[in-house]
């Protein structure tokens, strides 16, 4: 794969995006889709542009120039963000419970 395929699958796996549905949202051939991810051909920058349009992120990560705008990192800040806020519940609770535990009548 090319970095563009690679990332073009990316995307489109991280956004639950289907192949056939990209390829339709897009006015492309789902074959010609499977062919850029594949690497065996490179979109046009009239395809890029609108490719970029659909799945929300800039041409420069589509073609691999522009790491920081990475759906995979948000995808994984997200992740993060979510544990550590399960995290601070459990620690609530935990601290609920030894409190608890400290003011049950047995002082």
């Amino acid at each position: 794969m090319s970095k563009f395929g690679d990332n073009l699958n990316i995307v489109l796996k991280l956004k639950g995006i289907q192949q056939k549905d990209f390829a339709e949202m897009t006015c492309t051939k789902d074959a010609t889709i499977s062919r850029y991810i594949k690497g065996h051909i490179e979109p046009s920058m009239e395809k890029l542009i609108a490719f970029a349009k659909v799945l929300d992120v800039t041409i420069d990560y589509l073609v691999g120039i522009d790491p920081a705008n990475n759906p995979q990192v948000d995808y994984i800040k997200g992740q993060i963000a979510d544990h550590q806020r399960k995290v601070e519940e459990l620690q609530k609770e935990l601290d609920r419970i030894i409190c608890d535990g400290e003011t049950d009548g047995t002082d």
